[in-house]
């Protein structure tokens, strides 16, 4: 979809009025409200800030003339001196990573993400091979974008991908995925009454504490957040 911007007035449907819109981006709207028929959407710019201390891996501002996405950020506090954030940012026009130090109140401008669902389909080489849901436009990401999310992907897996300029910044799973568990050791005689866990190996390079009944083949449901397994499928 093209955009561009435009100086003439936006139509609210809650309001029932044409609103002022100047230097935002618009879009045509399909549809009508009531008799009127609008071409125009509202802002897709944003002018929202975000504190040092709440800046989260993934995360997208505005610093330097330039787009960066926190890679890593850490509270730190010598002896009497005020607490600061060492915080990891990477440019996404050039790939520079940078870590600076500051005040856990200092404002950062939220840069906006423009968020697809995406269907991972697989692997080539250090590249994964994803599907846009909507237009079935297939785009290759680097493997290292995902990080340690990679070992829970499988095929036909849906994933919500942030873009930023049209280039893809984070990654976001599902809260819980489906594994097959391709290699634990055999269930031991009353370690199922005990409560023992053991670890499994599951596609995809997994390895997650299972309770002892759990055999190879076995597909069992992972909360990605914590590695931690719930179920059996």
């Amino acid at each position: 979809m093209t955009l561009r911007r435009s100086r003439e007035p936006m139509f609210s449907a809650v309001s029932g009025h044409f609103l002022l819109s100047p230097g935002r981006f618009c879009g045509r709207i399909r549809g009508s409200f009531g008799r009127y028929e609008p071409r125009y959407c509202f802002a897709r710019e944003r002018t929202m800030s975000v504190k040092a201390i709440d800046l989260r891996r993934g995360m997208a501002v505005q610093y330097k003339n330039g787009i960066w996405v926190c890679v890593n950020n850490e509270k730190v506090a010598k002896g009497n001196w005020r607490s600061s954030q060492v915080i990891q940012l990477k440019n996404i026009q050039t790939g520079q990573l940078i870590q600076e130090r500051f005040r856990t109140d200092e404002d950062f401008e939220d840069a906006y993400l423009e968020r697809k669902e995406m269907e991972y389909l697989y692997t080539e080489g250090d590249h994964l091979v994803l599907m846009d849901t909507s237009t079935y436009d297939q785009i290759e990401i680097p493997t290292e974008l995902f990080g340690d999310a990679v070992k829970y992907l499988s095929p036909n897996l849906r994933v919500q991908v942030a873009f930023v300029q049209e280039k893809p910044v984070t990654i976001d799973l599902p809260n819980t995925v489906e594994l097959k568990v391709i290699d634990t050791p055999p269930n031991l005689q009353g370690a199922t009454a005990t409560g023992q866990m053991k670890e499994a190996l599951c596609e995809g390079g997994a390895r997650v504490k299972v309770p002892a009944f759990v055999e190879n083949g076995a597909v069992i449901k992972v909360d990605t957040r914590t590695n931690e397994y719930l179920s059996r499928v």
